[in-house]
């Protein structure tokens, strides 16, 4: 059973490591439930790694409750806004199509992203109901939206919708 458990939390630490976006998720989870002292220091230097991309603003920024109001309402470039939640399939797979996408519309929009379920106002207030959501802002309001995750070459169909929204602007 443990040695289930343990194989489980290290493949949940593959994937998080692999994606970049929940590796400072994935430590807490396991420090709890490893002993294993040169794990636990990979895991930091993981953490630590993706909080100083995020610090440097490179790629996708997290944002919460609190400063979704500065980060993407006030933004003086059209934001996207992926909401998203660690157990949601589909959000894990889109999350290195959106790094991808930030770098790919760099300069030209911002890329942020929200965990739905640790900032419950924000996704109660824009009617997040299903999994993956990525909503487009401009000038404080709300010029798209995309729910799920589309068939076939995802990034395409993104880089589609999101060019489809900018000619409208």
């Amino acid at each position: 059973m443990f040695v289930n458990l343990l194989m489980n939390k290290l493949l949940f630490v593959g994937l998080a490591s692999l994606f970049g976006y929940y590796s400072v998720t994935a430590y807490s989870v396991i420090e709890k439930n490893a002993d294993n002292h040169v794990l636990q220091e990979n895991l930091k230097a993981v953490a630590q790694e993706s909080l100083e991309a995020k610090v440097a603003g490179v790629g996708v920024i997290e944002v919460t409750d609190k400063n979704f109001q500065q980060e993407v309402l006030d933004s003086k470039l059209p934001v996207i806004v992926d909401f998203t939640a660690p157990w949601c399939g589909y959000c894990v797979i889109l999350t290195p199509i959106f790094e991808e996408l930030s770098n790919d519309y760099k300069g030209c929009l911002k890329f942020v992203s929200i965990l739905v379920d640790n900032n419950p106002l924000i996704s109660d207030k824009y009617v997040i109901e299903s999994l993956p959501t990525v909503m487009m802002y401009y000038q404080g309001k709300v010029v798209g939206r995309f729910e799920g995750l589309p068939r076939g070459d995802q990034k395409a169909q993104y880089q589609k919708e999101i060019d489809l929204v900018l000619d409208k602007l």
